[in-house]
């Protein structure tokens, strides 16, 4: 069956057209979303839920649902090469390193549970993506990118496969804060064009107006992904 990947800035609607395409499209399908932030997962391993508990019951906040945009990455990452005693940059690292190793597990389990859904007969939507969400970064090949980063886009590279269909959700920039008021403009501009960079690269792939009304996105979609079955 069909992967099928839904994209977009926070604000665009991600959530709710993917959660009626469950419920509307007439075929076998099983949803998963595919971001960073393991708090939205819907699947995750046990030791991440636990993880996903102890931070609500502590008050941490959630985790962000993808990378920083690539410039505000950047920014930080001279920071600290400024600032940083050398034993910090070591336990930086060791940090770093640890958390791309947690990720790597938790994303192979996500494809593992993918492959299975697929095997199946099922298509499987997914509400973002991660070869979208690391596009601009893991997998751009930087060279400064740090090992533990070169190792996770090797993993992405290897495990996860391009979508047989990817939908972008696109909206000025103006309107995603407008409708969700997270981050800032400039750093939805930046999301929003890693996304349109991304969906160049694959083979097939929709761009989709989501300032239109929800039923003619929703009608949008529905015929990109009926044209995508019968091909």
């Amino acid at each position: 069956m069909l992967r099928i990947a839904v994209l977009g800035a926070d604000g665009a609607g991600k959530s709710t057209v993917t959660a009626r395409l469950a419920a509307e499209l007439p075929y076998p399908l099983r949803r998963m979303y595919l971001g960073v932030g393991a708090e939205s997962a819907t699947h995750a391993l046990p030791t991440t839920r636990a993880v996903r508990w102890l931070r609500a019951a502590t008050g941490h906040a959630r985790a962000q649902s993808g990378p920083p945009p690539i410039r505000a990455a950047s920014e930080a990452g001279n920071t600290t090469s400024r600032t940083a005693t050398m034993a910090v940059r070591w336990a930086k690292g060791a940090g770093a390193a640890g958390r791309v190793a947690n990720r790597i597990t938790e994303e192979a389990y996500q494809e593992a549970v993918s492959r299975w859904h697929l095997s199946c007969g099922r298509i499987v939507l997914y509400d973002r993506y991660y070869l979208a969400d690391f596009h601009a970064h893991d997998l751009a090949g930087h060279a400064d990118l740090s090992r533990s980063r070169r190792v996770h886009g090797t993993f992405l590279r290897r495990c996860f496969v391009e979508p047989d269909l990817v939908v972008v959700l696109d909206a000025e920039p103006s309107v995603l804060y407008a409708r969700k008021g997270e981050g800032t403009i400039e750093e939805l501009a930046c999301r929003r064009q890693e996304y349109l960079d991304y969906a160049a690269t694959v083979r097939h792939a929709v761009l989709i107006d989501a300032t239109k009304p929800l039923d003619e996105v929703m009608a949008e979609v529905m015929a990109a992904i009926d044209e995508a079955v019968e091909r």
